[in-house]
């Protein structure tokens, strides 16, 4: 489990005395401790998908902080958080290749019977449960998207 994983990486962070993991991991616990409290409360068990999510928060908001700082002229924050995204990445399961998300889309695509890009909610419910954790849903709603609008999705 991606959880004892993490756990195990913040005591070595802590005795090799390697800050930025360090500093990088107990926010990304926290975050995890908090999601997992608020799932405790609707009677729901975090999953490994539930933690991968978590951390690909931590990455978009990072590199959105990231694009601030640089445009606030704060050279020293971008560079903090540059390194907790190299961090958190490590801990993100190996993505689908762009041809391997267009292969599912188009198999989406032709069980939910979609022909248009009013069945798109549909072909994103059925890639929410397969890709989830293993590509960039924003990515993949946009490729959906392209392909319904063209039209080419048949194999």
């Amino acid at each position: 489990m991606i959880l004892d994983s993490l756990k195990q990486e913040l005591l070595q962070a802590q005795r090799t005395q390697d800050e930025v993991k360090l500093r990088s991991l107990r926010v990304l616990l926290a975050e995890i401790k908090n999601k997992e409290i608020e799932f405790r409360a609707l009677g729901k068990v975090l999953q490994d998908a539930d933690i991968v999510s978590i951390i690909q928060k931590g990455i978009k908001s990072r590199t959105e902080a990231v694009g601030l700082y640089k445009k606030g002229g704060r050279e020293d924050l971008v560079k903090k958080e540059e390194e907790e995204i190299v961090v958190l990445k490590q801990y993100l399961p190996e993505m689908l290749s762009e041809e391997r998300q267009e292969e599912e889309i188009k198999k989406a695509i032709l069980e939910s019977g979609a022909s248009g890009i009013s069945g798109m909610g549909k072909v994103m419910a059925l890639l929410k449960e397969r890709l989830q954790g293993k590509a960039d849903m924003g990515q993949v709603g946009a490729l959906v998207k392209k392909l319904l609008e063209e039209g080419s999705y048949a194999k």
